[in-house]
């Protein structure tokens, strides 16, 4: 019963985060500029964005938050991020682009897998993350 209760509250709140957001990017209101994180299911494949820009308080990318965002293309992300969460990204068919302004420290499994278009990404010098965090055909550069 436990078990059950925790997945129907987990069900729940993916549920209703995507529905706040929904509603939020349908009245002009980015829910971005009041968090410092950006939750676990923030976005998914029912989502029309084509361009994310992380505002600069945004401290760390929760796991699968823009899981097979379809139709996303770019991302800019501007601030210091501690860490980006696995699958974060994971599935975005046709994201092109990943710009880091900021320093990132660390980077999920998985977190940008399945982004196919992704061919080249420019991490910060001291980024830790794994080989599995990138498609197989993306050239990963430090800077």
């Amino acid at each position: 019963e436990t078990l059950y209760k925790e997945l129907n509250d987990e069900a729940y709140f993916r549920v209703a985060v995507r529905f706040v957001t929904y509603l939020l990017y349908n009245s002009g209101i980015d829910p971005l500029e009041y968090l410092d994180y950006v939750p676990t299911n923030f976005l998914g494949a029912d989502s029309n964005l084509k361009d994310v820009i992380l505002p600069i308080d945004i401290k760390s990318i929760e796991k699968e938050a823009f899981f097979s965002c379809l139709n996303l293309k770019s991302v800019y992300i501007a601030g210091n991020i501690t860490n980006i969460g696995i699958r974060a990204f994971y599935g975005c068919e046709e994201l092109e682009e990943v710009k880091f302004v900021g320093n990132v420290d660390n980077i999920e499994d998985q977190a940008f897998a399945g982004c196919s278009k992704l061919k080249s990404v420019t991490l910060p010098k001291n980024c830790k993350y794994t080989r599995d965090s990138f498609p197989i055909n993306c050239k990963i550069v430090k800077k």
